[in-house]
């Protein structure tokens, strides 16, 4: 092979990539949440979301484990906390055993939110899924777990 016929490199197209569609779609979806939680007058972003599902689901975490569960360093997470705690949703206790551990629970007031703001963001979730079969939403979330898994 001469000099003029090098090898050249596979075309990328963002269009067939993974990462970046899955990038867009979750762009897009944060987006779209935080317009919709904004515009109704909640004082939570798509941000604090995650963190306050698994409150929502298993009140009475510590930071530690929600940091561990959320993939976020303890000082993104502390940061979170802090500004769902000025918005009166959660409170920090002292840990039983250990004071300097924070137990997080959800306020009356962050049960109410998360109540409501479900109902939003599945809303907003089902209108993406319009017009998609529940089999290649399964097949979707399947193949998204186990890239994740791959690059874990």
């Amino acid at each position: 092979m001469n000099n003029y016929m090098k090898k050249q490199s596979p075309r990328y197209s963002l269009d067939d990539s993974l990462g970046y569609l899955t990038a867009r779609f979750s762009g897009a979806m944060l987006k779209r949440i935080n317009l919709e939680l904004h515009r109704q007058g909640y004082k939570i972003t798509s941000g604090h979301f995650p963190l306050l599902v698994e409150l929502w689901d298993q009140d009475g975490q510590t930071q530690l484990s929600l940091s561990e569960k959320l993939h976020k360093d303890k000082t993104v997470t502390s940061r979170i906390l802090s500004s769902v705690e000025s918005a009166g949703l959660i409170v920090r206790k002292p840990g039983k055993d250990d004071r300097r551990e924070k137990i997080v629970h959800l306020t009356a007031s962050g049960k109410k939110v998360m109540d409501e703001v479900t109902v939003l963001v599945q809303g907003l979730l089902n209108s993406a899924k319009k017009g998609i079969s529940k089999k290649d939403i399964v097949i979707c979330k399947d193949v998204l777990r186990r890239a994740y898994k791959n690059i874990s």
